[in-house]
C-alpha cells in the first residue's frame, strides 16, 4: 500500500511541471469573452455572468470610443516682433478642437474609466458565489471555464482601463494648465502664451512663424466644470 502511494505522490510530481507550464501558456494568451452564455436559474451564478457581460461590454466601447488629443506648439509673432507661443489642440485626424469641450470630454473620460475599473473589480468578488453555485449542481459544470472571466476582467480594469484612464486626467489636466496660462490673445482654439524675457535668450527666434488666426480675440473665461467632475482632476488613480 505505501508503495502504491508512494509512486501516486511521485507521479504527482513528475507532472506537475507539465501542468504548470500548460497553465503558463494559457495565462499568457488574451481572453477574450465570448458573449452572455444561457442562463442557469441559479441567481448568483446568473448574475455574475450578466455583470461580465455587461462590463465588458462597457470596457470594449470606451477602448473603440477615447481618441486622445495631440497638442501642438508652435513659436509666433505676437506683433511687433514680439515671440510667444500659440497653442492649439487637435483630434486623431489632425482637426482643430475646442479647449472648453476638450477638457469636458477628457473629464468625461476620466469618470466613466473610473467607474468601469470599480465594476471590474467588483466582478472578480462575484467569482466565489458563482463557483458554489456551479458545486451545487453537477449539471452545470460546463460553466466552470466561465469563472476564469472574472479575474481576466479586472485584470484588465485594473490595467488597460486605468492606464486610458490616468491618461485623459492628465490630459485635462494639461488643458487646465495651459487655459490658466493663457494671455488676453488668446481664444477657445487657440491659447497664447507670452513669454519671459529670460525664456527668450534661450529660443531661436529665426524659427518664428505668423500667428495663425483661429477667430477674434477673446480671453476666454475659465472653462466651467459640470458638478458630476468636480474633483477628478486632483483624484488620485
Amino acid at each position: 500500500m505505501k508503495r502504491i502511494l508512494f509512486l501516486v505522490v511521485m507521479a504527482s510530481f513528475i507532472f506537475i511541471p507539465e501542468m504548470d507550464a500548460q497553465r503558463n501558456k494559457k495565462e499568457k494568451e488574451a481572453f477574450v469573452w465570448e458573449g452572455l452564455p444561457k442562463l442557469t436559474g441559479k441567481k448568483d451564478l446568473d448574475d455574475y455572468l450578466m455583470t461580465c457581460d455587461s462590463v465588458w461590454t462597457r470596457m470594449k466601447t470606451y477602448k473603440d470610443s477615447v481618441t486622445f488629443f495631440k497638442i501642438d506648439t508652435a513659436l509666433v509673432d505676437c506683433g511687433g516682433g514680439t515671440p510667444c507661443y500659440q497653442v492649439t489642440i487637435r483630434d486623431d485626424k489632425g482637426n482643430v478642437k475646442n479647449f472648453s469641450s476638450s477638457l469636458i470630454q477628457c473629464l468625461d473620460w476620466t469618470s466613466t474609466g473610473l467607474y468601469i475599473v470599480g465594476d471590474a473589480l467588483n466582478v472578480n468578488l462575484m467569482v466565489p458565489t458563482a463557483t458554489i453555485d456551479i458545486a451545487s449542481d453537477f449539471s452545470l459544470l460546463s460553466y466552470r471555464k466561465y469563472l476564469k472571466a472574472g479575474p481576466a476582467i479586472a485584470s484588465i480594469g485594473t490595467g488597460e482601463i486605468k492606464y486610458i484612464t490616468k491618461n485623459a486626467q492628465k490630459q485635462a489636466k494639461d488643458i487646465k494648465n495651459l487655459k490658466a496660462r493663457q494671455s488676453d490673445k488668446s481664444n477657445d482654439q487657440s491659447i497664447i502664451l507670452p513669454i519671459s524675457e529670460e525664456e527668450k535668450g534661450n529660443i531661436d527666434l529665426s524659427k518664428m512663424v505668423a500667428m495663425e488666426d483661429y477667430g477674434s480675440e477673446s480671453t476666454g473665461e475659465a472653462i466651467e466644470v459640470p458638478a458630476e467632475f468636480q474633483g477628478l482632476l486632483d483624484k488620485e488613480i
